[in-house]
């Protein structure tokens, strides 16, 4: 019997035991599972905040891009606008060049006709004069000649 009573004694605190374990079990395994939704709450506010992060990221990568593409497009731009006013300056360049030569052209074909025209002036001047100056000398020649032959007489 007193083996008997302390098996029933051993069984009632193994019961108690029992309890009290499940008791604490029960209780961990509450405070698990208010710490597993707690963890999860918790992860899913993180993975919202990196969400919304990444996303801002994002928005901010592409807007970046986009600057750097408009950025990129006015310069093509700028270059066309460089070389097409570049090969209008040539072009301008070029036919000034020739425009000055023909006016160069011109201006010397002008001043050889002006220098040829009083040259032929001046010619015409100087036979002028070289003329009437043989013509006096004929009458002086003339005037000597008659006065001799007058004093020869």
């Amino acid at each position: 019997e007193f083996a008997e009573t302390q098996v029933e004694i051993c069984a009632a605190h193994l019961r108690e035991f029992e309890a009290d374990m499940q008791a604490r079990l029960d209780v961990v395994a509450g405070a698990a599972e208010t710490a597993r939704e707690a963890g999860r709450q918790l992860a899913e506010d993180q993975m919202g905040e990196l969400q919304r992060y990444l996303e801002d990221i994002h928005a901010r990568v592409v807007e970046e891009c986009n600057d750097m593409n408009q950025q990129a497009e006015a310069q093509r731009e700028t270059y066309r606008t460089l070389r097409e006013n570049t090969v209008q300056c040539q072009a301008t360049l070029k036919a000034t060049k020739v425009s000055c030569d023909e006016l160069a052209n011109t201006y010397k074909a002008k001043l050889k006709e002006q220098y040829e025209e009083q040259q032929a002036e001046m010619m015409a001047k100087l036979m002028a004069e070289f003329n009437e100056t043989v013509a006096v000398q004929r009458r002086i020649i003339d005037k000597i000649r008659v006065d001799v032959e007058e004093k020869v007489e």
